[in-house]
């Protein structure tokens, strides 16, 4: 018992120590979507790194559909871009199952093709051993979706 306690309290101020929020093994967005949280949810700045589209999902995930999901989606995907030296961060956030379903969903046909193909290179090429789950989800979901643009497309 008192190992087990020690590995929480360890995992817990790493995360602390670090800046990373914990994240709830299945935690949801707690927000119910109004008009007004809508609206906020359209116009948020760009997230800068994973823990701030946590704090995002945390904020307007309640609002996902439409313009919003568009918005996240291209968020999404700037992220994946942008930040992929920082999956592992990402990897810790998505300790909480909703999270990672959601970033997950939003690798969507509204991501531009060479963003989805450079996302899908990053998931196959340059995956860090730690993050090999995550990386075979973000692949597998990429390659699906390019393979619904393409369809579209015909």
């Amino acid at each position: 018992m008192r190992a087990i306690l020690k590995v929480a309290l360890t995992g817990l101020a790493l995360a602390v120590f670090v800046g990373f929020p914990t994240a709830p093994a299945n935690a949801a967005p707690q927000k119910k979507c109004d008009e007004e949280t809508s609206m906020q949810a359209l116009d948020h700045s760009e997230p800068r790194d994973w823990p701030e589209l946590y704090r995002l999902f945390q904020d307007y995930g309640a609002c996902d559909g439409g313009a919003v999901s568009d918005r996240f989606s291209a968020d999404v995907g700037g992220l994946f871009l942008d930040q992929w030296e920082h999956l592992a961060a990402l990897n810790r956030l998505a300790a909480n199952k909703a999270f990672e379903r959601f970033v997950i969903h939003h690798i969507d046909t509204t991501i531009d093709e060479d963003d989805l193909l450079g996302i899908l290179e990053l998931s196959k090429s340059h995956c860090p051993a730690a993050e090999k789950r995550l990386c075979t989800l973000i692949h597998t979901k990429t390659q699906n979706t390019l393979d619904d643009q393409r369809e579209g497309s015909e």
